[in-house]
């Protein structure tokens, strides 16, 4: 996408995007897991934490927060 003569995602917030991408997955997938419900409840705090916090961040990224307002509107996401 070219936003201001500018090409959106550069480079840089691409390498940011997809490092926050494969934590938020590895956590979901970690959270998951049927054996989650098993662990140790400060360590499963730990991971919903983080999980948040990385949701957070890429929500922040504007692409990203244009989307989720335009989904909170009754917008269908496209799959």
């Amino acid at each position: 996408m070219i936003e201001n003569g500018k090409q959106r995602p550069n480079k840089k917030e691409v390498e940011a995007l997809t490092l926050f991408y494969n934590r938020f997955y590895f956590l979901y997938d970690k959270i998951s897991n049927e054996n989650f419900k098993t662990q140790e409840p400060y360590f499963r705090f730990y991971r919903l934490r983080e999980a948040f916090s990385v949701f957070k961040e890429i929500s922040n990224y504007e692409p990203i927060k244009e989307y989720l307002k335009w989904m909170k509107k009754g917008g269908r996401p496209f799959f």
